[in-house]
């Protein structure tokens, strides 16, 4: 038996020791106590300092957390929580630690608690590592939120700085367009009056102010156009609108151009039911014009223009968590033009742009195809550029 408490008491020394806790024992009958040396040392207590009493370390708990560990014992002893609590101490050196205390209640037949018994650990590393983390990840969080308002604001100031740019452009429609008109008026007259007196360096003169006039005014409609479409002031009048009959009316005020170059035509439908749809007649009819008259302008001449009607899908809401499909009609219009580098590909849609392969000086603003993309976009519908891959 002597023999067999001693390995057991052996086992519990090496235990204790390579957990590094301090250990306690109270006989809550008895009054007797046991305090490990490991415990004294956390409590930085020499050996001739050592106290012979646990009252004597739970003083050294700093007042603040001393009611949370009363709070977990008397849990423990009603409704037999763990007692697990960690506080703050004040060492015998007068320095501060962090200790993890740790116990369990032996209860007599009763259900009483008789004895409590349990260890305590030194924390203090890991509180600071959960502290220097903690202050890292807060200092990164307002790092984050600093960020995120400077961005907030600048995308706040650019929107209205963009906002007030196309209000102004919109508004400014009257002021702009009727000097132009009285220009154009006047060099008409000019052309007449030249005409008629037989003076061809006159007439020469005239015919190049009405020709830049005429580009002016163009370039003036199209920048106003796209000012009413981004400034939200062009109010959709939606209509039943035939997409076909809108193509055929729009290559019928482009007959003279496709004859000029002798260009094919090829329209197909798909065997589609119906090609109507409910859209602004004016805008759709535009986007029409816009995309046809590009595929013509930088077509070969001799060449064959495609526009091809077919049933779609696409998203029934603009929102990432919209579910669902509605029914689409996609347009398709492809030439045998020159082709975009695969890269420039988005990029044409933006303002002023034009493709580096087609800056022929064949002559346009680069506002044709911003004008489609924002007219289609206030159609919740999409546009796309592909070169062709037959």
């Amino acid at each position: 038996l002597t023999s067999e408490l001693s390995k057991s008491e052996e086992r519990f020394r090496l235990a204790a020791a390579g957990t590094n806790d301090g250990l306690w024992d109270q006989n809550l009958e008895t009054g007797e106590e046991y305090i490990s040396p490991r415990l004294g040392e956390i409590f930085g207590f020499s050996a001739s300092e050592m106290p012979h009493f646990i009252q004597d370390f739970t003083r050294r708990i700093f007042p603040e957390d001393e009611p949370r560990r009363s709070e977990a014992l008397r849990q423990h002893f009603m409704h037999k929580q763990p007692f697990d609590v960690v506080v703050r101490i004040r060492k015998a050196n007068a320095e501060q630690a962090w200790i993890r205390v740790r116990g369990e209640a032996v209860r007599n037949a009763s259900g009483r608690a008789s004895r409590l018994a349990g260890s305590v650990s030194d924390v203090t590393a890991l509180h600071q590592a959960q502290e220097e983390l903690r202050e890292h990840r807060d200092h990164l969080q307002a790092l984050v939120l600093e960020r995120t308002e400077r961005l907030e604001l600048a995308l706040q100031e650019a929107t209205l700085a963009n906002q007030a740019k196309s209000e102004f452009l919109a508004n400014m429609s009257h002021e702009l367009r009727t000097p132009m008109h009285a220009i154009m008026s006047f060099a008409h007259l000019g052309q007449n009056r030249a005409s008629s007196a037989q003076d061809t360096k006159l007439l020469h003169y005239f015919d190049r102010i009405t020709l830049s006039a005429d580009r002016l005014l163009a370039l003036i409609n199209d920048l106003l156009d796209l000012a009413k479409l981004e400034s939200g002031k062009q109010k959709l009048d939606l209509v039943t609108v035939d997409l076909l009959h809108l193509c055929k009316s729009t290559m019928a005020q482009l007959e003279g151009l496709i004859q000029a170059r002798q260009l094919n035509i090829k329209l197909e439908t798909a065997q589609l039911a119906s090609l109507t749809l409910l859209a602004d007649k004016k805008l759709m009819e535009q986007v029409i014009h816009n995309l046809l008259s590009n595929a013509i302008k930088f077509s070969p001449s001799g060449g064959t223009i495609s526009l091809s009607f077919c049933a779609d899908q696409l998203p029934s809401g603009r929102r990432s968590d919209d579910q669902g499909l509605a029914p689409a009609i996609s347009l398709l219009l492809s030439d045998e033009g020159p082709g975009i580098p695969e890269g420039e590909l988005d990029s044409i849609f933006d303002k002023f742009n034009q493709s580096s392969r087609t800056k022929t000086g064949a002559g346009g603003t680069g506002l044709g195809l911003a004008i489609c993309r924002e007219a289609v976009i206030r159609h919740h519908g999409t546009i796309t550029a592909f070169n062709n891959q037959t």
